[in-house]
């Protein structure tokens, strides 16, 4: 694409240079760059903040991610209003102007031209990449504005010209940031408690987060995992009980795994029934322990194999779940699981943030 060229001023003094508007790809790598710095700390802060609640060094990395977040936009702002350049654009050696061949010095402008689609293109769960593509088709269309810089009356314009090699390596560099600052973000879903199958843990309407990608979830014992019931192929709620290979037999009172009962021991009565504390071995780390809840007595299960890439699910609420004791559920296929439960942010009876 040829460039245009215009004469501008230069910042040392009134001595005219030929400069000519910033090459699409020039200016798409400095976009993609300013982006992440703002789009990394920014998702890693809130999904620890969000998806590890009473954890503290979550909490020191959510505190951390959101001071890096204000130090990359101060960075940016103080940069473009008195250069005209952010830190990608100075190394890719562009340079940031109103139409009228002034540098974007007024608040106004440096908000609607630098910050607004910055933080637009770090939005998390896909927005700010759908942001980004639309983004950089404008610039390829225009071949050097945006809707941003038509609103605030600015250009691009390209001090020197880039190598090859650089363009191409801050590309991928500018890419690949883009990419890291949504896929922790993307990887994380949240989900609403429809019903009381997983009482006391979970009660109707909580909100929680869920970890993990289809097809790419390795749950462990005790989790409480979002999956794909086989029955009606509705998004269900549960709590894993067996792994491929584990023998799973339900009595009137107790859940055995691999001929071993669970640790149970009593809390408290409630209305509708009593609530006990269980454990569940796993094969690394310590027990998980979790509050169930039941009124009857269970009807007994006869001893199960679970089958080869198979899981084994109850509800906490052992009167009140649809689950693996159902025959139209079974084992589920692992392949069925969306994620793993990590924590609550929301619940409408009690505290916000709890570790599932």
């Amino acid at each position: 694409m040829p460039q245009a060229t215009s004469s501008e001023l230069s910042d040392h003094g009134d001595v005219p240079v030929e400069v000519s508007l910033g090459r699409p790809l020039d200016r798409l790598a400095a976009h993609l760059i300013d982006s992440a710095m703002i789009g990394v700390p920014l998702g890693l802060g809130l999904i620890a903040f969000a998806g590890f609640p009473g954890s503290p060094a979550a909490l020191a990395v959510s505190a951390l991610g959101l001071l890096l977040t204000i130090v990359a936009c101060v960075l940016q702002l103080v940069g473009v209003a008195r250069r005209g350049q952010s830190i990608a654009k100075r190394v890719m050696t562009l340079q940031l102007k109103t139409d009228e061949g002034k540098l974007p010095g007024l608040p106004r402008v440096v908000v609607l031209r630098n910050l607004i689609p910055t933080f637009l293109s770090a939005l998390p769960f896909g927005a700010g990449i759908l942001f980004t593509v639309v983004d950089a088709l404008l610039i390829f269309r225009t071949g050097h504005r945006t809707l941003h810089d038509v609103f605030a009356k600015t250009k691009v314009i390209a001090l020197a010209e880039v190598p090859r090699s650089k363009r191409i390596a801050m590309l991928i560099v500018g890419g690949a940031l883009t990419f890291a600052s949504q896929l922790p973000v993307m990887t994380f879903r949240s989900y609403e408690v429809d019903g009381p199958s997983m009482e006391p843990t979970l009660v109707h309407r909580d909100r929680f987060l869920v970890a993990g990608l289809d097809g790419f979830v390795d749950p462990r014992r005790g989790d409480v995992i979002v999956l794909r019931s086989p029955a009606d192929g509705a998004d269900i709620l549960k709590r894993v009980i067996g792994l491929p290979g584990d023998r799973v037999e339900i009595t009137a009172e107790h859940v055995l795994v691999n001929g071993a009962r669970l640790p149970r021991r009593h809390l408290r009565d409630v209305e509708g029934g009593a609530v006990y504390e269980e454990r569940i071995a796993r094969a690394t780390g310590p027990e998980k322990v979790y509050e169930i809840m039941f009124q009857t007595r269970a009807r007994p299960r006869a001893e199960r194999e679970v089958p080869p890439g198979h899981i084994y699910v109850l509800g906490d609420h052992r009167d009140r779940s649809n689950d693996s004791t159902n025959p139209l559920i079974g084992s589920v296929p692992i392949d069925q699981v969306h994620g793993v439960a990590t924590g609550t942010f929301y619940s409408a009876t009690r505290e916000w943030r709890r570790p599932l």
